[in-house]
């Protein structure tokens, strides 16, 4: 199969809900509201250093690990904010912990505008950011293996999680979301700079898939209903590849 030539980068991001006897720490902030504790991992650190060094940096708290509970991989590319204002953030894989107090008192930090310990009832009240409702229960139960799951963002931005349990659904429907990424890239690329180094690769990247069974799977798959409903998939439409293709053929005759 065709592969995409760009370097797959993702971003591995640690978060921790601390546990304090019968409550849990959350800290707040202008971006998501009420949240549990994390942050990317740096380079150099492992992920219980990046998870303990995140909890201390947004609430003043000093914890330990006591377990990894989820992973989460969202696979969709979105616009960044902060560090990342201007820029294409790539995926995440997101590690979630379970951990215990140690010592401090919850306090503001440059990220955060309050911090504090709360009951796991109001907890589950008080966080409403989409893709961290079901990761915080999902903590709040401790389950003995790691959940895994993965997910997209829909048109208005909500995460939708599936359990990945059947790796040929969810390699389906990474398949597509890379190929819908490069027709994007493609497009864009043949408006803007039809002379680039890059765009020839994604060319033939992308004749490659159209013409191939792969496709035609995917694509029967699509009009059978099988493909989830928030997934965006141009690629598998009738003419966007052709057109593109035919797009580019007039570019290279002129």
């Amino acid at each position: 199969m065709p592969i995409s030539k760009e370097i797959p980068v993702h971003v591995v991001a640690c978060a921790g809900l601390v546990r304090k006897g019968d409550q849990v720490l959350l800290v707040h902030s202008d971006h998501r509201g009420w949240e549990f504790p994390g942050g990317q991992m740096e380079q150099g650190e492992t992920p219980y250093q990046a998870v303990l060094r995140e909890i201390l940096e947004e609430s003043g708290v000093t914890a330990k690990v006591v377990k990894l509970v989820g992973i989460y991989s969202s696979l969709s590319k979105r616009l960044g904010y902060g560090p990342w204002e201007g820029k294409i953030h790539p995926p995440v894989l997101n590690l979630d912990f379970v951990c215990d107090y140690v010592s401090g008192e919850p306090k503001v930090s440059d990220e955060t505008d309050a911090a504090r310990f709360v009951s796991r009832q109001e907890a589950l009240n008080m966080v409403t950011y989409p893709s961290y409702i079901d990761r915080l229960q999902n903590m709040l139960d401790e389950p003995d293996v790691p959940v895994f799951k993965a997910g997209w963002k829909d048109a208005q931005g909500d995460i939708h999680w599936f359990d990945a349990e059947s790796p040929q659904d969810s390699e389906q429907i990474a398949r597509i979301t890379r190929y819908e990424a490069m027709l994007d890239e493609a497009s864009a690329l043949l408006s803007a700079d039809p002379d680039s180094d890059r765009l020839p690769s994604l060319v033939q990247d992308l004749e490659a898939y159209y013409t191939s069974d792969t496709w035609k799977q995917d694509y029967a798959d699509d009009e059978a209903g099988l493909l989830p409903p928030f997934l965006k998939r141009g690629v598998l439409s009738q003419d966007a590849i052709y057109d593109l293709l035919t797009t580019w053929q007039d570019q290279k005759n002129k």
